[in-house]
């Protein structure tokens, strides 16, 4: 398996239309605060490598730095910090608060691609509140699946607050899935948190990975393959698959003896 690191991955699923935040790679030569003056402070630094996933757990991110002398500093810390491991420093522009989601994507074993949407933040740590639709989908999918979270009421206003733009989110769940059926290559694509505005979204961080080893493209005609998707939904399947995306489980498929009574001869 290849992981991609940050900095490619949302440079890949921006060409599959995901809306992607404005940053800056920066190597060891590269000079922070040249690079930093194609942006606007406050900036956000992070390291970028395929070696440190969990970047904030090991100090790999640093917040509103809001001028060229702290962002002087903050570069020599953190190239120091990291000094034993191969990466590369990412300056982004500091994204306003929005309503954060997360968006997902993961080949099972049984049904092929899927693409998830869930409430980001506390919600998807405490709730769990996503949906899960086969790849490729539709707008209107999408878009179902979004009014489907039980969240909901925090994306189309809550207690004065704006709605926020869903078609861009459903455009990007789209583009999303689209990427996935495209590439047998692609084992898991997160993108969290992609923050939602009433006008347009951001995805700040994203992770892609691969395998050498592209999977089987599913066997069944796509009717044939949502009718069983929906036999196995309704016996609770896509429960097992959000446990895997939200515990970021290695893909495998927990109950075999669920799929039995819902899969078509020959599937």
């Amino acid at each position: 398996m290849q992981i991609f690191d940050e900095f490619v991955s949302k440079r890949l699923l921006k060409e599959w239309g995901l809306p992607v935040i404005d940053e800056i790679m920066l190597d060891e030569r590269a000079d922070a605060l040249e690079a930093a003056g194609h942006l606007t402070y406050p900036v956000v630094l992070k390291v970028c490598s395929r070696d440190v996933l969990h970047k904030t757990e090991h100090g790999g991110v640093v917040l509103g730095i809001a001028d060229a002398t702290s962002l002087t500093a903050e570069v020599k810390a953190m190239r120091m910090r990291f000094a034993g491991i191969p990466h590369a420093l990412l300056i982004q522009r500091m994204a306003p608060s929005g309503v954060e989601l997360i968006l997902g994507a993961r080949r099972d074993p049984v049904f092929g691609p899927v693409v998830m949407a869930g409430m980001g933040g506390v919600f998807a740590e405490v709730f769990r509140d996503t949906a899960i639709e086969l790849a490729p989908l539709t707008t209107r999918e999408a878009l179902a699946m979004l009014r489907g979270l039980r969240g909901a009421a925090l994306l189309q206003g809550y207690r004065g607050q704006s709605p926020v733009d869903l078609s861009t989110v459903a455009e990007a769940l789209v583009g999303l899935g689209r990427f996935m059926a495209s590439r047998p290559d692609i084992l898991e694509i997160d993108v969290n948190p992609l923050i939602v505005y009433p006008h347009g979204a951001l995805a700040v961080d994203a992770l892609i990975r691969i395998t050498d080893k592209a999977s089987p493209r599913p066997r069944r005609r796509p009717a044939a393959r949502r009718a069983a998707w929906q036999d196995c939904r309704n016996l609770g399947y896509d429960d097992e698959l959000q446990r895997l995306f939200l515990l970021q489980t290695p893909q495998r498929l927990l109950c075999p003896g669920l799929l039995s009574g819902c899969l078509p001869q020959g599937a």
